[in-house]
């Protein structure tokens, strides 16, 4: 269940993160539209994660979350995936599956192309704005249960991380990692946040950082 704004901005408060009245500014006046209250409630969502992980948090319009911690200051970007047309078709056909195995997450039947390339776009696109000499992080939060996982984000942060090693000098290679925050709880390990860091990156980040990142396991709805 959701948090209300009152009671985000609570929660926030408490946790010590900064710049959550002018967030909460935004939740208000975004109140009559429920998709940009998602990707903005992903921001809150993130913000609580890597408070509870150990770094201070400064919500911000650009980047959208400023981090300190173990050492290092670095910034993340937050980037929530909506539940999409593919998802429904994908509901439909696993409900009625029968005894057939049943291919589910091509977006490429519905968007054009593949689910993977999505992300990696977005980390272009999100990372051609930023001019910072510090690491940089892509959140990204996924409602779309069948087309954007763990595993579609991993292979789009391994075709990230090998354009980074052929051109060291290009906008993306200020990027660092990817953390992913998925609605679905892995078992038997109970988790449902994962970090993929690029190594080629040129904005990398301290050893206690990546650690930091790779401890992460749980977030919140």
């Amino acid at each position: 269940m959701q948090m209300d704004t009152d009671t985000l901005n609570h929660r926030l408060t408490e946790l010590g993160v900064r710049g959550v009245d002018a967030y909460c500014a935004k939740l208000v006046a975004n109140a009559g539209n429920p998709d940009v209250l998602g990707d903005l409630r992903s921001e809150a969502a993130a913000a609580m994660m890597f408070t509870t992980a150990g770094f201070t948090v400064d919500m911000r319009d650009r980047p959208d979350l400023w981090l300190t911690g173990f050492g290092q200051s670095f910034a993340a970007e937050v980037k929530h995936f909506r539940y999409k047309s593919q998802d429904s078709v994908d509901d439909v056909a696993l409900r009625n599956h029968g005894d057939y195995l049943v291919e589910f997450g091509d977006t490429r039947l519905t968007e054009g192309y593949a689910a993977w390339d999505q992300v990696a776009n977005v980390a272009r696109r999100k990372v051609a704005q930023f001019t910072g000499r510090v690491p940089y992080l892509l959140v990204i939060q996924s409602s779309s249960l069948h087309c954007i996982d763990d595993l579609v984000v991993r292979t789009a942060a391994n075709i990230l991380d090998e354009e980074i090693s052929a051109d060291a000098h290009a906008p993306l290679s200020a990027l660092s990692g990817i953390v992913f925050l998925s609605r679905e709880l892995r078992i038997p390990d109970a988790k449902n946040v994962y970090f993929f860091g690029l190594p080629a990156s040129q904005n990398p980040l301290l050893p206690f950082v990546h650690d930091a990142l790779k401890r992460m396991r749980r977030w919140s709805h």
